[in-house]
């Protein structure tokens, strides 16, 4: 969107935004440089709720996609209808738009669309395009490593520049378990925690067969071969990024097998993802199920060097953004009080330090019991 006068800056005054009809009150409640920001815009259409745009800008806090971001949350005082659990009991809610600037926000289905209507020369154009602007690098691995789950994984929320998009339905998992499922509207599980690398793997099968137009034979063979190492690519990946949670440098035999147990365990005692791997030693002797899996990971731990402990803190945060968290600080925003909405993104932006008055709050402690019950839907 470009503003009247503005040509290569986006002005914070929304008064100068130029509009047509009746004006509608808006409200920007998260701002780096002012407590709340008011003003008065036009023709705004606002189609997405408030709490699902909360969600979207807390999580944007600690993921990669807020290192590439600008983001700016606009809230009305209009309301829309929406049925948050598909279950014909629709309610209104606070309305919201977000913004989110970025170097490039193509997905595969901006390349599946192209190729699925027979554009080839707009397809040709595009991936020259993504190839000379952008540096692709896989990141989603990173996002596994902390429990985090997409509720809709599909195509057109998987950017080129290698991150997911798109943060409604998403969730941190509290106990684990590999069947944990963040959008309650994935009755079959399809994009269940531990499915998520399958699905990566299963789009960027989708993403080929969009360029496979602008391909050679052998180029098409080429790629073929590439896709039947995805898997095994990202198992690694993955396993690298696990051993580093648990303080191993490098990769030695046993160790996959080392990190299943953990997982498994984790999983038969309802051990709590983010805890366990914060405070490993504290966690896990209340099952007897941990000794053995401890006698092996001391021996282990033997063949490390003495910064063990420091690569760990590096990489297992004390807060993730649960669900509780979110609900409570929407809960309150809906009333327009804001306090702890800016609080979560406060403490979100240096997960990995102990904060006092974060720990005061319970946000490193296991769930209330009444979190549990929660459920989350895209309903955007």
């Amino acid at each position: 969107m470009k503003m009247e006068g503005e040509t290569t800056t986006l002005r914070r005054n929304l008064t100068e935004w130029r509009f047509s009809q009746y004006p509608k009150y808006i409200l920007l409640p998260i701002d780096e440089n002012n407590d709340q920001v008011r003003g008065n815009i036009k023709n705004v259409v606002f189609s997405e709720i408030w709490r699902t745009s909360v969600r979207d800008v807390v999580f944007l806090e600690v993921s990669l996609v807020r290192k590439l971001a600008i983001i700016y949350l606009t809230v009305s005082d209009e309301a829309i209808v929406r049925d948050m659990y598909y279950n014909g009991c629709p309610r209104r809610e606070k309305a919201a738009s977000l913004l989110r600037i970025s170097p490039m926000w193509f997905r595969f289905g901006s390349l599946e669309i192209l190729a699925n209507n027979g554009e080839i020369a707009v397809l040709n154009q595009l991936a020259d395009f993504i190839i000379k602007v952008i540096d692709l690098n896989p990141r989603t691995e990173e996002d596994r490593s902390v429990g985090f789950t997409h509720g809709l994984l599909n195509t057109d929320n998987m950017s080129i520049l290698g991150l997911t998009l798109d943060y409604g339905p998403f969730g941190f998992v509290d106990s684990y378990d590999g069947g944990f499922v963040a959008n309650c509207s994935d009755g079959e599980g399809r994009y269940a925690l531990s499915k998520q690398p399958d699905v990566v793997v299963w789009n960027i099968g989708q993403l080929a067969n969009a360029l496979k137009p602008l391909l050679t034979t052998p180029q098409q063979v080429h790629m073929s071969h590439i896709l039947k190492t995805l898997d095994t690519y990202c198992k690694n990946k993955i396993l690298e990024t696990f051993l580093m949670k648990i303080g191993l440098k490098e990769e030695r035999w046993g160790d996959e097998q080392l990190v299943e147990k953990l997982l498994d365990m984790m999983q038969q005692t309802g051990a709590d993802f983010t805890c366990t791997f914060r405070q490993l030693a504290e966690r896990l002797s209340s099952h007897s199920s941990w000794g053995c899996w401890l006698d092996q990971y001391r021996e282990r731990l033997d063949k490390e060097a003495d910064e063990r402990r420091r690569r760990m803190l590096c990489v297992n945060p004390v807060y993730v953004p649960r669900n509780w968290m979110l609900h409570e600080a929407i809960a309150d925003a809906e009333n327009d009080d804001f306090t702890k909405v800016r609080f979560l993104m406060e403490v979100l932006r240096n997960p990995y330090q102990v904060q006092s008055e974060a720990e005061r709050l319970g946000f490193s402690s296991q769930p209330p019991q009444w979190a549990y019950a929660l459920k989350i839907s895209c309903s955007t």
